[in-house]
C-alpha cells in the first residue's frame, strides 16, 4: 500500500505591484491574474478607486486527477432516509431567507451546484428526521499523493435544538471509509455560507495507484432542528494547494482591512474597497510577509456634479470626466442625448434628488449610446429613458440602420452593468428600450412599460422584432467566429411592450442569455411567435462548434396574459404562434438541433396565441421544463393549448405540470418526455411506455437499457427520476409490463 505524510508547499513571493485609488466610482471590477506556479501577478499595476472590486484569479492550476463543478451531471448518486431535504444538482434559490439556511447562489463561477431541499417547498424543504446521503462516481487514484478540495455549505443553527447535527465528507477506498471532516457544533462552520476545504488525502488514507475512491457527503437530523447542506467545486490534484493569504498591510502588520484564503482550488477570490478607514497609502500582501507586497496609493475625488452649480449638462461631464469618476445629476427630466464615448465611469442620480429622466424631443436617435468596449466598470442606474425615437419616425419608411435602433439605451460592443432604470414608450424599428448588440450586460432591477416596435412587416429579420430588447452577438469570419455575449436580464418587469414581428419583450439572435426572477404581462406581438420572448438562429451563421448554440436559462419566471395574436398564414410562413414564449432554429442540420432552452421554477398562465402553442411554439429546439406549472393558455381552437412542438423538437418535462389549457394542454409532432413526478392532463402517460405507443414491452425496454447509466435532467428510461438508469429503472419498467 501507498502511504503519505504530510506535506507542505513554501509560500508564493510575488513582485510587487502599484495600485492608484483614483476616483470614486462603485461597482468596477478589476482582475489580478496570479499564477499558481511561479507567483507572477498581472498586470502589475492598478488604478481603482474606492468601492471598487478587486478580484484575484489564480490560473494554470495543474496536475487535475477529477473535478466537477457540477454544470453537468457526472454521474452522482444520493440515499437517504429523510423524506425531505434530498440532495439536488440545481441552480439555487436567490430569495432564500438567511433563517433556513438553504443555499442561496453557487461557490463558484457557474450557477449549479447539489445541495438539499431544492424541490417543490423552496427555501424550507430541509432534511428531517434521518440523513441524505450524496455519493461521487468512482474517482481513480494516481501512485502520488493527492489533495481534495472543495465548497461546502452547512446550516445548522436554526431550530429547536442547533448545534447538534453533523455534516460528515469521506472518502470511501476499497472497504475502507475515511471521515475527512465532521461539522456540528462550530457556530462558524454550521451557519450557511461556503466553506472552502482543502484536505491532504494521504494525512487520512492509503492506497495503492489505480484503486477508486467514492466521497461520501451526509447531512443528518439527529434532533430536531434546521439541517441544510450544499457541495461545489470539487477538485482532486496531485500537487497541494498554494493556502496563502492576501491581506492590507501598512508597515508589513496586518490592519485587518482583509484577510482570506486564496487556494488555487477556489480559483478567485474578491475584495470590495468599501472603507479604506482613512488611508493614504497601504499594502497587499500576497504570502504572509513583506516579500510580496503591492504598494497602493489612495487618491480620493469627488463625484462630478450635474445640475446644482455643477456641469449644465451630462454631456459635458462626461466629456471631461475620467476613467473611475462618479457622475452625479440632480434629479429631474432633460432632453438631451448622452454619448459615454469610451468612458468607464459610473451614472447615477444625487442621492435624495429621484430619478434623472431622459425625455425624447421627436427627433430620431438614441437617448444614450455606450459603444466603446466597456465592461462592468461602466455603471447606468437610477435612470428613466421616456419616448426616445431610435431611428427613422417614418413607419411606412426603411429603417436608418442597425447602429440606430433603441430609442432608449444603446449597447454596441459594450458591457455595462444597467440596474434600477425605467424604459417606457420608447419606440425604434427593433429593441425600442435596449439594443443589446454584441452585449454581456448585466440588467436588472429595470421596468419596461409600452415600448414597441415601429414600422411595417416589409423588412427582414432582425427589424421589428423585440418589443423591449434584441440582443444580437457579433459574427464574422474570424479563427474565433466574431464576439459571443451571454447578458444576464434579472428581477426586471416587462409589462404591455409590443413588437410587429417577434419577440412582445425580448429577441434573442444568437446570444445566450440568462433571464431570471422577472415578470413578462401583457406583452404582444404580431409576428411567428413570442408574445414575451422569442429565440432565433440564422443558417449562415451555424459553426459545429459555436458556444451560443447550447442551453440558454430563464428561471423563476412568470409569463402572463401575453399574446401572439398575428393573421394566420400557410408553413411555412406562419404568424400568431406561441403566446409567451417561441423558439425556432434554422440550423444546417435540424435532425440534431443544437438550440436548447431551460424553463426553471417558471410560471406560465392565461397566454394565447391565433395558433397553435397558447404558451409555447417549439421548433428544431431542445426545451426542458423543470418545476414549470403551465395553465389558463390557449391557442384559439388549434392544437397545444400550453405547447406546440415542430418535428425535431423535444420537451422534457421534470416536477412539472401542463394542465387546464385549451383546447388541450400539449400538440405537435415533437417528443415528449415526463419524468414519473410530472402530469400533462390531456396527455394519457402510461408509467413505463418510454415508446408512447400505449404499451410496455421489449421496445421500451430496448430504450431504456440504450440510456443505461448517468442521466440529466431526466432521460427516457429513467423511470424513478433519481438522475439515472439502472437495475431500480428496469424492475420498475418489469413490474408495468403489458401481458
Amino acid at each position: 500500500m501507498f502511504v503519505s505524510s504530510r506535506s507542505s508547499t513554501p509560500p508564493i513571493v510575488l513582485a510587487s505591484a502599484v495600485i492608484l485609488l483614483a476616483g470614486s466610482a462603485r461597482g468596477e471590477t478589476h482582475e489580478i491574474s496570479i499564477d499558481a506556479v511561479s507567483g507572477v501577478m498581472t498586470p502589475a499595476s492598478l488604478e481603482i478607486a474606492e468601492g471598487d472590486v478587486i478580484r484575484f484569479v489564480l490560473e494554470d492550476v495543474p496536475n487535475i486527477v477529477f473535478e466537477d463543478d457540477f454544470s453537468t451531471n457526472l454521474g452522482w448518486l444520493t440515499t437517504a432516509t429523510s423524506e425531505t431535504g434530498l440532495w439536488v444538482r440545481r441552480i439555487p434559490y436567490t430569495e432564500c431567507s438567511e433563517d433556513r439556511q438553504q443555499v442561496n447562489r453557487s461557490a463558484d463561477l457557474d450557477p449549479w451546484c447539489m445541495m438539499t431541499g431544492g424541490s417543490w417547498a423552496s427555501c424550507e424543504d430541509d432534511v428531517d428526521l434521518g440523513n441524505v446521503i450524496l455519493i461521487s462516481p468512482p474517482i481513480q487514484l494516481p501512485a502520488e499523493p493527492v489533495w481534495i478540495s472543495f465548497a461546502q455549505w452547512f446550516g445548522n443553527s436554526g431550530g429547536f435544538n442547533p448545534y447538534q447535527n453533523p455534516m460528515v465528507v469521506e472518502a470511501v477506498i476499497g472497504t475502507d471509509t475515511y471521515e475527512l471532516s465532521r461539522y456540528d457544533t462550530d457556530p462558524r462552520e454550521t451557519e450557511g455560507g461556503w466553506r472552502r476545504r482543502n484536505i491532504p488525502l494521504a494525512d487520512f488514507a492509503s492506497w495503492s495507484a489505480g484503486e477508486l475512491m467514492t466521497l461520501r457527503i451526509t447531512c443528518e437530523e439527529v434532533i430536531n432542528a434546521v439541517v441544510e447542506g450544499g457541495f461545489d467545486d470539487l477538485m482532486v490534484r496531485t500537487e497541494a494547494s498554494s493556502s496563502v493569504e492576501i491581506r492590507t498591510v501598512s508597515g508589513c502588520k496586518p490592519n485587518g482591512l482583509f484577510t482570506d484564503d486564496l487556494l488555487s482550488d477556489i480559483g478567485f477570490l474578491t475584495w470590495s474597497a468599501d472603507d479604506l478607514g482613512g488611508l493614504s497609502e497601504f499594502k497587499i500582501q500576497y504570502d504572509g510577509d513583506c516579500k510580496g507586497a503591492v504598494s497602493v496609493t489612495v487618491v480620493n475625488r469627488e463625484p462630478l456634479l450635474v445640475g446644482g452649480g455643477g456641469f449644465a449638462t451630462i454631456q459635458a461631464a462626461v466629456d471631461k470626466s475620467s476613467d473611475g469618476d462618479t457622475i452625479q445629476v440632480v434629479g429631474g427630466i432633460r432632453t438631451e442625448r448622452v454619448h459615454l464615448r469610451d468612458r468607464k465611469i459610473v451614472l447615477e442620480p444625487v442621492p435624495g434628488t429621484g430619478k434623472v429622466t431622459l425625455q425624447g424631443d421627436g427627433n430620431p436617435g438614441s437617448l444614450m449610446w455606450i459603444g466603446e468596449g466597456q465592461g462592468s466598470e461602466t455603471v447606468v442606474r437610477g435612470f428613466q429613458f421616456v419616448g426616445g425615437i431610435g431611428d427613422n419616425p417614418d413607419p411606412d419608411g426603411p429603417p436608418n440602420g442597425w447602429a440606430t435602433s433603441a430609442g432608449g439605451l444603446n449597447l454596441w460592443g459594450t458591457s455595462p452593468l444597467i440596474e434600477d432604470c425605467d424604459f417606457e414608450n420608447n419606440r425604434a424599428s427593433y429593441s425600442p428600450a435596449i439594443n443589446l448588440q454584441g452585449s454581456g450586460s448585466i440588467i436588472r432591477d429595470c421596468t419596461f412599460t409600452g415600448n414597441a416596435t415601429a414600422g411595417t412587416t416589409s423588412w427582414n429579420y432582425p427589424v421589428y422584432c423585440g418589443g423591449a430588447i434584441t440582443m444580437f452577438s457579433y459574427r464574422d469570419n474570424s479563427s474565433t467566429g466574431g464576439l459571443a455575449v451571454a447578458p444576464v436580464i434579472e428581477n426586471c418587469t416587462f409589462q404591455n411592450n409590443a413588437a410587429v414581428v417577434d419577440g412582445g419583450a425580448i429577441m434573442v439572435w444568437y446570444a445566450s442569455p440568462q433571464i431570471r426572477d422577472c415578470l413578462f404581462e401583457d406583452n404582444r406581438a404580431s409576428g411567428s411567435g413570442g408574445g414575451a420572448v422569442a429565440y432565433a438562429s440564422l443558417t449562415d451563421f451555424t459553426t459545429p462548434d459555436d458556444p451560443l448554440l447550447g442551453w440558454h436559462y430563464i428561471e423563476r419566471c412568470t409569463f402572463r396574459n401575453n399574446a401572439a395574436d398575428g393573421i394566420v398564414t400557410p408553413d411555412p410562413i406562419v404568424e400568431g404562434g406561441g403566446g409567451a414564449i417561441a423558439m425556432f432554429q434554422n440550423a444546417n442540420d435540424a435532425d440534431d438541433p443544437t438550440l436548447g432552452v431551460r424553463f426553471i421554477d417558471c410560471v406560465f398562465e392565461n397566454n394565447s396565441s391565433n395558433f397553435h402553442g397558447g404558451a409555447m411554439w417549439i421548433q428544431d429546439t431542445r426545451v426542458e421544463l423543470e418545476n414549470v406549472r403551465m395553465s389558463g393558455n390557449d391557442s384559439s381552437g388549434y392544437t397545444g393549448g400550453a405547447a406546440y412542438t415542430k418535428p425535431n423538437t423535444s420537451l422534457t418535462l421534470v416536477r412539472s405540470e401542463i394542465c387546464d389549457n385549451s383546447p388541450d394542454d400539449f400538440g405537435g409532432s415533437g417528443d415528449l418526455i415526463t419524468d414519473p413526478l410530472s402530469s400533462v392532463c390531456s396527455e394519457e402517460i402510461i408509467a413505463g411506455d418510454i415508446t408512447g405507443d400505449g404499451i410496455v414491452d421489449a421496445a421500451d425496454l430496448g430504450l431504456l437499457i440504450a440510456g443505461w447509466g448517468p442521466c440529466a435532467p431526466v432521460c427516457p428510461g429513467d423511470l424513478t427520476g433519481d438522475g439515472k438508469v439502472d437495475a431500480a429503472d428496469l424492475g420498475l419498467l418489469i413490474s408495468l409490463w403489458s401481458f
